[in-house]
């Protein structure tokens, strides 16, 4: 009987070398012979290579993890647990595939990237850098992360979004449309990002708020509640907007000023310094910084 040590702890095992490639696989593991596994790829646990997927490099399929359809694994990737590559996806570089996790579609993740928990990538989402996916969180459409980016929870990335820096994503948080998240901004609980917004910076985006348009929030920002930042608006320094508030049009929050209740800051109005206003003081759509009504 033929044997291989895996360097799994399982120490050498039965196992033959794929006829298509000559890579070692065990025989608890499956992988067909239309399938792929290059000379020094690794097959073994309970894992199963179906279709035309290929395994090359020094990558590993193992536990009980299944690759198929015309998905590609490379480099010194690894997948384990239950995870799922399907479709067109490519798996490359030292990734990690693990736990319930799936890369379907053209997705193509890379670096050093980790997938884990019931995560999911796929479309044309492409994964890089130090990414980390986990949770429930779905990261789909041509959605690019790279960096040290975290996206985690139930959030979902999709659309053109590009999430960048040490951006972080959770909760019910969903980012489209052409969206952009750098810096080490965080996007928290059922908040939305879309259309052309940009969050920079160390902003934070919190509770039900809306950021669309071609909005900026950026430097120290909060958004909470159920804020809503739209049009060309700006939100940067220390600003806080909460509430009900509405920043659009091409407005400008900045300072410590802090905007809260149902107040509506629109037209080209620039707050700034420490102001406060609150539901009182309505809408604020003048050029320059409002007078306080009596």
């Amino acid at each position: 009987m033929t044997t291989y040590d895996f360097q799994d702890g399982q120490g050498p095992v039965a196992a033959h070398q794929h006829p298509n490639g000559g890579g070692w696989v065990a025989e608890t593991a499956m992988a067909i012979p239309t399938s792929y596994v290059g000379p020094d790829a690794r097959v073994f646990g309970q894992a199963q290579v179906f279709g035309e997927a290929r395994i090359s490099g020094k990558a590993q399929v193992s536990e009980n993890a299944q690759i198929f359809g015309h998905a590609r694994i490379s480099g010194s990737a690894k997948v384990s647990g239950e995870a799922r590559i399907s479709g067109k996806a490519q798996v490359s570089g030292e990734a990690l595939i693990l736990g319930s996790a799936q890369v379907f579609g053209s997705a193509q993740v890379s670096g050093f990237a980790r997938i884990i928990g019931s995560a999911q990538v796929s479309g044309h989402a492409q994964v890089s850098g130090n990414t980390r996916i986990a949770g429930n969180a779905q990261v789909s459409g041509n959605t690019l992360m790279s960096e040290s980016t975290w996206i985690f929870g139930n959030a979902q990335c999709t659309g053109n979004a590009r999430i960048s820096g040490n951006a972080q994503i959770s909760g019910e948080a969903r980012v489209s449309g052409y969206a952009e998240v750098n810096g080490s901004a965080q996007i928290a609980e059922s908040s939305c990002l879309s259309e052309y917004a940009q969050v920079a910076e160390n902003a934070q985006i919190s509770g039900h708020a809306q950021i669309s348009g071609s909005s900026l929030i950026s430097g120290e920002a909060r958004i909470s509640g159920s804020a809503r930042i739209s049009g060309k608006a700006q939100v940067s320094e220390n600003a806080q907007i909460s509430g009900e508030a509405q920043v659009s049009d091409y407005a400008l929050v900045a300072g410590n000023a802090q905007i809260s209740g149902e107040t509506r800051v629109s037209g080209e109005a620039r707050i700034s310094g420490s102001d406060q206003y609150g539901t009182l003081y309505g809408w604020m759509d003048r050029p320059h910084h409002p007078s306080i009504p009596e």
